[in-house]
């Protein structure tokens, strides 16, 4: 049997929820219940492609923390998606 490598705090991840709804952010924590991650962005579709846009409008983006049982799947953000997601939250310009 293989063992996954557990996800390190601050590792930039994709998450699916079961609205269909796709997420990034970076990975804070977890819980049995609770998937806690910090300045979340949601996958929208633009004339351009592909974009983020904040998850959530009304609140500040430092962390949320999302019911697991919404919550289909989630694993690390392939890394030329994440190097975007960098970009996008810290304005650091990645060559």
């Amino acid at each position: 049997m293989l063992l996954a490598t557990p996800i390190k705090s601050g590792t930039t991840i994709s998450i699916k929820l079961s609205t269909g709804e796709e997420i990034i952010g970076r990975y804070e924590s977890e819980t049995a219940t609770e998937l806690r991650v910090s300045n979340p962005a949601s996958l929208v579709q633009s004339q351009k492609g592909i974009g983020m846009a904040p998850f959530m409008f009304s609140c500040l983006p430092d962390s949320i923390t999302l019911n697991k049982g919404l919550v289909v799947a989630y694993a690390a953000t392939h890394k030329e998606i994440a190097d975007k997601y960098l970009e996008q939250t810290t304005g650091i310009q990645l060559s």
